[in-house]
């Protein structure tokens, strides 16, 4: 969270320029990152810096979506599609009876919604997709997304710009 925030991807608004990086800075938040910093001892989560902090939004909608589908499970829904943010979970079949289909968008900032890589059917899936192409800024052609690098402590820099992971539900 301490380089997500530093970036102005998490809950503070500030965007960095190119003068504006500090690679101290940067190297100075690498201190707070990882799970090693951070225990469970049954009852709490105790961290051992007061500098660390847990970015949950990679995980958080995921999680969300499979509570969702749990709880209509347990209400007797046999058939259901829960969506958060880009997450998806899928079980059964869709009103005419197929497996539901979903679109994945073309990976291009300058794509609509609507236009889409492909189309995939999820019998009794979850998807996660996450891409480069929508949470960045540029600042002087330099383009700045919202993955960070936790062992750099800068925005990941590659051609890939979309990932898609397919979950069977059991």
């Amino acid at each position: 969270m301490p380089l997500v925030n530093y970036w102005g991807f998490g809950y503070t608004p500030e965007k960095r320029t190119i003068g504006d990086i500090d690679s101290l800075i940067v190297d100075s938040l690498l201190q707070y990152i990882g799970f090693t910093y951070v225990a469970y001892n049954n009852t709490e989560l105790v961290k051992d810096q007061a500098g660390v902090q847990l970015d949950f939004s990679a995980i958080a909608k995921g999680y969300a979506v499979d509570e969702l589908g749990r709880l209509l499970e347990s209400r007797g829904v046999p058939d259901y599609m829960v969506e958060i943010g880009g997450e998806v979970r899928a079980r059964g079949k869709n009103e005419k009876g197929e497996f539901w289909n979903l679109g994945i968008n073309l990976p291009n900032e300058d794509a609509a919604l609507e236009d889409l890589i492909a189309t995939v059917r999820l019998p009794n899936l979850s998807l996660a997709t996450s891409g480069n192409y929508r949470n960045y800024y540029e600042i002087e052609g330099v383009k700045y997304s919202h993955t960070i690098n936790p062992f750099t402590g800068f925005p990941e820099r590659n051609n890939l710009l979309s990932a898609s992971i397919f979950l069977k539900i059991v």
